[in-house]
């Protein structure tokens, strides 16, 4: 996630919280400044097998529209990114 620009803030690397950007400046500029903050949960089975889950910690509501439009873009992108590593 860091390679994407992507901070853990809680949690640790399976099972945290990430953010990229700063929430402050996104209220304050709107969509003229990015802000994402997301949930990964990664649970490992024994067999060689692993569940992810990720999970959308901000609407982008304070992006306005565009706002929004750029957290659903944003996700869509890491389920795609997820989906290629899955294969």
């Amino acid at each position: 996630m860091a390679n994407r620009g992507y901070q853990l803030i809680q949690g640790d690397k399976s099972n945290g919280t990430y953010e990229k950007g700063n929430r402050i400046l996104r209220i304050l500029l709107g969509a003229f400044y990015k802000y994402f903050k997301l949930q990964l949960y990664i649970e490992f089975n024994g067999q060689n097998e692993a569940k992810l889950q990720l999970i959308k910690a901000t609407s982008g509501f304070s992006g306005g529209a565009i706002g929004v439009s750029q957290v659903k873009k944003e996700f869509t992108n890491l389920e795609q990114l997820f989906t290629q590593l899955k294969n």
